[in-house]
């Protein structure tokens, strides 16, 4: 909405999308701003979204872990693809992230990406698209 608390907004679906890693399957994977609020909505979650710290789940400062196996990981590859070649365009792109050390761990940072037409399926996906 025009009259929203942008930043409130923003944290909330940051926390909504990408809490628990994103693997809950009650995480959201699409926001509709309402007004001309969209381009600021999309600057404030993504300035959000590049501050999460993507590594070693069991490490006690990490905001999110790896997939649960290659084949999701591949999947959620597959729906970020799906997404461009609808004409999403790619705000965050997470799909090349490392973490030292864990070279064996399906890793994926933080994506998100914003669609202005209503022909793709998702403006944002996450690791929760197994729900």
């Amino acid at each position: 909405m025009p009259d929203a608390d942008l930043d409130q907004a923003a944290d909330a679906l940051v926390g909504a999308g990408y809490g628990s890693a994103g693997e809950r399957c009650m995480a959201i994977s699409v926001a509709v701003a309402v007004g001309d609020v969209g381009d600021e909505l999309v600057a404030k979650i993504a300035e959000r979204v590049k501050k999460l710290r993507i590594k070693d789940g069991m490490e006690p400062d990490a905001d999110m872990g790896p997939v649960v196996t290659e084949t999701h990981r591949q999947k959620i590859l597959g729906y970020i693809e799906q997404g461009i070649a609808s004409g999403a365009k790619l705000v965050c792109d997470g799909r090349r992230h490392t973490v030292p050390g864990r070279d064996k761990g399906f890793y994926l940072a933080r994506r998100c990406s914003i669609t202005p037409s209503r022909t793709c399926r998702s403006t944002a996906r996450r690791s929760s698209d197994r729900c």
